[in-house]
């Protein structure tokens, strides 16, 4: 039997205030998207008006920015801006009360993915990862260019907290894993928390809408079902047709009433 699941959208090219007034109109929840560039420019009242306007929506995460941002770099003045960076995120998830804060791992296995640089990445990240949980916070490592679900198993397992867990996203596995996704999701589905829902093409991270053909989204659903059914749908179209056209398919496949 499936449980319906929550169901949050992050319209990534929209600003958080549109991303709230349409999670608040389609009555789910929302993923704030917290880019560096808005950030920089927060302000205490900002934080406060959107405090205000997320009261009574069904849902609320944040999803920190990831561009530039290396938690396992060699280099420790890199990491030092990576967990300042993510620190200011970690503040204003908590200030918003959100549930979770979604972050990139961002390995790049063209610089570090022979053995002995693998190990001394994964150290790093994980000294890194461990200080951002000081902060009592859940945090879920989302996966995007990683070609291997062994890599986040090994962190996860290595720190095994309750404030960490996995933000599966289907559509990147698909893009720029050779692995099957069944084996992605066999390895990861005791951590994972959320789903981060679209098609993509091979090599590509084209945020498809559901049912456009290339991933049997049912399968990939009922295989996490069958490990774990603690987690939530986040949508990330690139438009209001496709998201709902997404919401449509979910309802009409029997993920959400």
């Amino acid at each position: 039997m499936i449980d319906m699941k929550r169901v949050f959208i992050e319209m990534f090219l929209l600003t958080p205030e549109e991303n709230i007034e349409l999670a608040k109109k389609l009555n789910v929840g929302v993923e704030l998207f917290l880019k560096t560039n808005i950030l920089i420019k927060l302000t205490t009242r900002r934080i406060k008006e959107w405090k205000g306007a997320v009261k009574g929506i069904q849902g609320l995460s944040t999803h920190g920015p990831y561009r530039d941002l290396v938690l396992g770099s060699f280099d420790p003045l890199i990491r030092e801006v990576a967990l300042k960076r993510y620190m200011q995120a970690i503040e204003v998830t908590t200030m918003l009360n959100a549930e979770w804060m979604v972050i990139h791992l961002n390995f790049d296995e063209h610089t570090y993915g022979y053995p002995k640089a693998m190990k001394e990445w994964i150290r790093n990240a994980m000294k890194s990862i461990n200080k951002l949980l000081e902060r009592k916070k859940l945090i879920l490592l989302e996966n995007t260019t990683e070609s291997d679900p062994d890599i986040f198993l090994n962190i996860l397992r290595g720190i095994n907290s309750d404030f960490l867990g996995m933000c599966f996203d289907v559509g990147h596995a698909y893009a720029f894993s050779n692995k099957d996704l069944s084996e992605w999701i066999t390895k990861l589905s005791p951590f994972i928390k959320e789903v981060h829902l679209h098609e993509s093409t091979k090599g590509v991270d084209a945020h498809l809408p559901l049912g456009s053909g290339h991933i049997d989204i049912n399968k990939v659903l009922s295989e996490i079902e069958k490990e774990s059914s603690d987690f939530v749908i986040t949508l990330e179209p690139r438009s209001e047709e496709d998201l709902y056209r997404n919401i449509e398919w979910l309802r009409s496949n029997g993920w959400i009433e």
